[in-house]
């Protein structure tokens, strides 16, 4: 176990959690303890997308101010340079991690933000190709900001699993709207939170946890995906990612001696119905958290439906 670890989550439970501080104020504290990848605190961008979000500014002046750092870059021939193409992804997706994956309304006004970004036309001077279309960056900082998970850069406190669910969903409607395929992060995801066999932390563990809180941080986080994304994923063909190569071995590593799925770490239906049938299974323990078993069966549902039609 780590000492400084347990020190944050200490001072997470005194001096946020306590306080009975809107969820979105104790999310970005907590960032600030754990150290996640976030905004920068003199960030251009995270102001104008809060208040956005807010209601206090609409999709076009944001766009217009989101894009005039870049637009001025791109006018410089500097787009190249160093742009600190971190900062605005960051606070994109801690913007989304601030929302709660249930607030339907402020997810869609996040996402037609994206889609805006993402269908300027706005050419840049190095190559005369679209500067936007391609969401600069964006897949290896979305990258990067999944590294805190609960047990890796985050802990299992309310605000952390609410973040961390949170992200996921922004990262499936991002998939399933076809804006930025992140369905590599999609098997991950529900890896872990359905495939490997979950127990207490030991020793060798950062974090200590128990089973029912990493069951509570991981189903949520994995159920978001096939309510968000549901449908991308079951219309993927079959072994579609690659069997050589980064991505390949990344999807190997989550095999391990305690899966309860010792097959292909490439998707078929058959993987499919047994991330179904594990939601099912989940839903009915009544150890774990009820918004857990809530968000477990609501998985099953929305796979069924998909199913169906």
């Amino acid at each position: 176990m780590s000492a400084r670890l347990d020190k944050q989550t200490h001072k997470i439970e005194q001096e946020v959690i306590s306080q009975n501080l809107p969820l979105n104020v104790q999310i970005d504290k907590v960032a600030k303890i754990r150290g996640w990848f976030r905004p920068r605190d003199d960030s251009k961008w995270f102001p104008i997308i809060r208040a956005y979000l807010n209601g206090e500014t609409d999709l076009d002046e944001t766009l217009r101010k989101v894009t005039a750092p870049i637009d001025e870059a791109i006018n410089a021939d500097t787009l190249n340079d160093g742009f600190p193409w971190d900062d605005l992804w960051y606070s994109v997706i801690h913007s989304a991690k601030r929302i709660s994956y249930r607030d339907e309304a402020a997810f869609g006004n996040l996402i037609a933000l994206m889609k805006a970004f993402k269908e300027r036309d706005v050419p840049a001077k190095e190559n005369g190709e679209p500067a936007y279309e391609g969401l600069p960056e964006f897949g290896l900082y979305s990258r990067e900001a999944f590294n805190d998970s609960p047990g890796g850069g985050a802990g299992y406190t309310a605000p952390e699993v609410s973040a961390w669910a949170s992200c996921n969903y922004f990262l499936a409607r991002l998939t399933q709207d076809g804006l930025f395929d992140s369905s590599l992060f999609a098997f991950w995801t529900l890896s872990e939170a359905l495939e490997q066999n979950i127990t207490d932390s030991g020793e060798e563990d950062d974090m200590a946890a128990t089973m029912v809180q990493k069951i509570d941080a991981f189903v949520p986080a994995a159920a978001v995906w096939v309510i968000g994304a549901g449908k991308a994923l079951y219309e993927q063909k079959e072994d579609n990612h690659p069997k050589h190569g980064k991505k390949a071995t990344m999807l190997e590593d989550l095999k391990d001696h305690e899966s309860m799925w010792p097959r292909s770490a490439r998707f078929s239906r058959e993987r499919w119905a047994f991330w179904k049938q594990r939601f099912g299974e989940i839903a009915a323990m009544e150890t774990i958290g009820e918004e857990t078993r809530k968000v477990a069966n609501e998985a099953v549902r929305a796979m069924e439906k998909i199913e169906d039609k």
